[in-house]
């Protein structure tokens, strides 16, 4: 069975475990396989205190201390807490699901809080062929929409298969919709107009995160208005990490 993270709770319950989880994480980074670009984007979402950076840019250390003070506690505090929280949840997730299954002990598990693995049965099955057909568009404010499909065609996991929604003719409708049995992982990188692209999801500067929508926005702030986000897609297991998808080609969109 693969890897699973627990961070359910109140903002009180969350801030306790992330930030044991954020300690020991790093503490045993090596040890763990984590890579260094996957517990740098945490580390960075988890606390970003330096000066003169714009609210949106805060970490959940500094953020939830705004939210819990009465007079700096606003709404706009309160929806940039929830979006921080998401983003981190989605990190641990990556984190988790890439950590090799013999390296993580149950020790490990009791230490971060996270549900002990039960045993079970030996399953058969084989990683989809498919590709993510996906359409990133800037929405203004610094937000990104995604909309993702399964591409179709080759499938090899009986258990994975494509399942479209069908129209008049047979054609598919528009709604996005995930391949069974799959999450979406993304890796991405923002980039200044001009600069050089890169070649691979695995280039050096790319973060890794789990989606868990075919229809999703992400958020990156009016501060990155006029970058561009470089993005590679895959349907991707957190459980079963080894039946990944190939990754799709490279899509650019230039955040508005």
């Amino acid at each position: 069975m693969g890897n699973s993270a627990n961070l359910t709770g109140t903002l009180e319950e969350f801030n306790a475990q992330i930030t044991t989880d954020v300690n020991y994480l790093n503490a045993n980074k090596v040890r763990l396989v984590i890579s260094a670009t996957n517990i740098s984007a945490l580390n960075l979402q988890y606390t970003n205190p330096g000066t003169g950076v714009p609210q949106s840019q805060l970490g959940w250390l500094e953020l939830y201390a705004l939210h819990n003070s009465l007079d700096t506690n606003t709404q706009t505090i309160t929806n940039l807490v929830g979006i921080r929280r998401k983003q981190i949840e989605a990190t641990v997730r990556t984190i988790c699901g890439d950590i090799p299954n013999s390296l993580l002990t149950p020790n490990d598990r009791s230490a971060l809080l996270w549900p002990v693995n039960k045993t079970s049965r030996t399953t058969h099955k084989v990683a989809t062929t498919n590709l993510i057909t996906f359409k990133s568009v800037g929405l203004g404010g610094g937000d990104v929409k995604t909309r993702c499909f399964p591409s179709g065609g080759a499938i090899n996991n009986p258990t994975a298969n494509t399942q479209r929604s069908k129209g008049k003719k047979g054609k598919r409708a528009a709604r996005p919709h995930k391949e069974k049995g799959y999450e979406i992982r993304r890796s991405y990188i923002l980039i200044k107009q001009g600069a050089a692209l890169p070649t691979a999801p695995d280039a050096a500067g790319m973060t890794m995160e789990v989606i868990t929508k075919a229809n999703s926005v992400k958020h990156y702030g009016v501060a990155n208005e006029g970058m561009v986000l470089c993005e590679f897609l895959q349907w991707y297991n957190p459980k079963h990490p080894e039946l990944a998808g190939p990754w799709s080609s490279m899509q650019t969109t230039l955040i508005s």
